[in-house]
């Protein structure tokens, strides 16, 4: 299924960022071959890392600029989550995070990606909690987990 999960049918999990306008591109080059996995690594490049602010989601975190999302389609439903913070310059995360265990919403705390099902990435700026630095998203991009 390589549909886009991006409607308003979408659940968000997390705060914002569906709405805002699309001002980034992940996938450098527009090929969605480039959301993938190597080693422990899943790789999201997009074309504005370095360039958004750099914010703290508290007085003790380190420097982040966004979050990485995933799309899961769940008994019918198309459900959006934040997984993760990027940091400056940050174009991977380790691909064991895509988890249930850091989306940390119901109905996914045990959730984990089963292989050859198709879920959909996007980078948007700060949205796990009530900080913003930019409001900005990238594009969904289809992958099929290996």
């Amino acid at each position: 299924m390589r549909q886009s999960p991006l409607s308003r049918g979408t659940c968000r999990l997390h705060r914002r960022h569906l709405a805002p306008p699309r001002r980034l591109r992940l996938a450098s080059d527009g090929d969605p071959s480039d959301v993938y996995i190597s080693g422990s690594y899943i790789h999201l490049p997009y074309d504005k890392a370095g360039e958004w602010p750099i914010g703290h989601y508290d007085s003790t975190s380190p420097d982040v600029v966004g979050n990485p999302w995933i799309f899961i389609r769940h008994q019918g439903q198309w459900y959006a989550a934040t997984w993760e913070w990027m940091r400056p310059n940050q174009t991977f995360k380790f691909a064991s995070a895509v988890a249930g265990d850091h989306i940390k919403q119901d109905p996914f705390w045990d959730w984990e990606p089963e292989s050859g099902v198709w879920y959909g990435f996007m980078l948007s700026g700060m949205a796990r909690n009530p900080v913003r630095n930019v409001e900005e998203r990238s594009n969904v991009v289809m992958f099929q987990w290996p």
